[in-house]
């Protein structure tokens, strides 16, 4: 038997494709650049599957505030991590604020192929939220203050290792790209080819709820929609047919993405705050299907649907406050690793961050 083993880093920006051919005499041309445009098709729908699911779900950071409330901010204010989410939060400021949020986390996998078990995790540091909001008092009967206010906060957070290994009789990768060759000769220095095309994400709606029993604690809920099958895909370098078969197959393959998220904070007197938060976004997309067009048990990238917590605490002095948040985000996970494969490599990958804030109010 063959070793088959695949490692997986998500790409920032998956925009290119390299084909890798040719030696070929001249009766195999046409065969080759039919073959060249198939592939090129091919690409386009993989990238704009993956691309809409990369650059449409958003999961934004932020203080550890508003990390450690699940991320409900549309009815809340008064905190830098809503700037994203709500920025009309940010007149409910009474001072001016300065902080920064640092994460550390690790992004990892559970998975399998092929009768074996991998785990991995890649830890990593990032800076969740940094910013300030002045606030100043306003020389006008209607208005009493105004605040400008301006922060830096990551709208995902990318850093995620995947793993795969197993072992198949007569199925590694090698073998299968020498029964497509079929005799054909292939260099490593052949040509560079590349596509350009443009992705139009969804819209997103959210409505936001909270609630306030005095000073002792605070409620917040949030829901959210983003109707996939509203995304696009363009290029002009690919025929016009197969632009709108694989626009048609994104309108199949794409659904109705809900999010519910939600948080409670308790306060004790005016110094400490826990927090507790977390959410549930529906799937985005159904699995993929075979060449038969029987489902075959690959999700798309990022598709699948997104379960997250976190627990957090803070300690708020007169001029100054300090806090920190632990939040967890797991998802289901399975795809081919390639196209011949007999077996669907499965799992679940998480992503957890220790969200640390530190800032003055004044």
């Amino acid at each position: 038997p063959s070793q088959c083993s695949a490692q997986r880093r998500r790409p920032l920006r998956p925009r290119r494709l390299i084909l890798r051919a040719m030696n070929m005499n001249i009766t195999l041309h046409r065969w080759a650049l039919t073959t060249g445009c198939i592939l090129l098709a091919l690409a386009g729908q993989a990238q704009g599957l993956d691309d809409i699911m990369l650059y449409g779900r958003m999961d934004p950071l932020g203080t550890a505030r508003s990390t450690g409330l699940g991320g409900a901010m549309t009815a809340l204010g008064a905190d830098l991590g809503a700037i994203g989410i709500n920025p009309a939060g940010l007149g409910m400021y009474r001072s001016s604020d300065m902080s920064f949020t640092l994460g550390l986390g690790a992004g990892g996998a559970s998975t399998s192929f092929a009768g074996e078990s991998t785990v991995t995790a890649a830890p990593h540091l990032i800076v969740g939220q940094i910013g300030g909001a002045i606030t100043t008092p306003m020389n006008s009967p209607h208005f009493k203050r105004g605040t400008f206010a301006f922060a830096y906060r990551p709208l995902k957070d990318l850093h995620q290792r995947t793993e795969w290994t197993g072992e198949q009789d007569g199925e590694s990768l090698t073998q299968q790209l020498a029964l497509q060759a079929d005799g054909t000769g292939f260099e490593w220095n052949s040509p560079d080819s590349y596509i350009r095309y443009r992705i139009r994400t969804p819209r997103q709606q959210r409505l936001g709820f909270s609630w306030t029993l005095a000073k002792a604690a605070l409620l917040t809920l949030d829901y959210g929609r983003s109707d996939f099958r509203t995304a696009t895909f363009t290029s002009n370098d690919l025929y016009g047919t197969d632009v709108d078969r694989i626009q048609s197959e994104l309108d199949s393959a794409f659904a109705l993405e809900q999010q519910f998220r939600g948080g409670l904070e308790f306060r004790i007197q005016d110094t400490w705050r826990f927090r507790m938060g977390g959410g549930w976004r529906s799937a985005a997309a159904d699995p993929q299907t075979d060449f038969s067009g029987a489902i075959d048990g690959t999700l798309i990238e990022d598709g699948s649907g997104i379960v997250h917590w976190a627990l957090g605490g803070e300690y708020r002095a007169e001029e100054w406050y300090a806090g920190a948040t632990y939040r967890h985000t797991s998802t289901e996970t399975g795809r081919r690793l390639y196209a011949l494969s007999p077996e669907v490599a499965t799992g679940r990958t998480g992503l957890g961050l220790l969200m640390m804030s530190i800032g003055a109010r004044f």
